[in-house]
């Protein structure tokens, strides 16, 4: 997914842009942090570094541009871990390509394995474990019915989002009648 940029605004549209990129870094699988090679410095690199850091999520970070980048910074990030590319004459896309790869295993996939690769969908079944894991954490603190068949339904509904059907209550009300939820 490609998100605003990472910049301090006094603009509150931008502003809101900058806080929910920062809310999807928090649950991206890889951040793919790009630097404009033409327009930033060692000491940027290094502070949006230590963000990254703290974020706790797998990286990596891209210098874009560099056939515009001076020789004092290439110099600099030398020894840092860089893939440094051109995206307008495609230098280097392969290199990116074998490291996004390499990052999140791609290469662990094996026949029959399911992979999602529609963000929509990934949100969805996220969403709907989430619902699952309450009513699960619900079952066994015994939460009343009435609680559990809400996160029931959210599930449900979540992957109705999904199939496109949105299912009925009386789907939920088979469940409660043929298991003993909640007693």
């Amino acid at each position: 997914m490609d998100t605003a940029g990472l910049r301090e605004t006094q603009d509150i549209i931008e502003a809101l842009g900058v806080s929910r990129t920062h809310e999807r870094m928090k649950v991206a699988s890889l951040i793919l942090y790009l630097f404009d090679l033409s327009d930033t410095t060692v000491e940027e690199i290094a502070n949006e570094e230590v963000k990254l850091k703290a974020i706790g999520r797998p990286y990596i970070k891209v210098g874009n541009k560099v056939d515009k980048a001076s020789k004092q910074l290439l110099s600099a990030i030398n020894d840092q871990d860089f893939v440094l590319i051109s995206a307008s004459s495609k230098t280097n896309l392969e290199t990116l390509k074998k490291e996004i790869l390499s990052k999140v295993n791609i290469q662990e996939v094996k026949q029959g394995d399911v992979l999602v690769t529609n963000l929509r969908h990934y949100q969805k079944l996220t969403e709907t474990s989430e619902a699952l894991s309450r009513v699960a954490t619900g079952l066994n603190t015994g939460i009343t019915g009435d609680f559990l068949a809400m996160d029931i339904r959210q599930a449900l509904h979540f992957l109705g989002e999904i199939t496109g059907q949105i299912t009925s209550d009386d789907l939920l009300e088979n469940i409660f009648a043929n298991f003993c939820i909640g007693k």
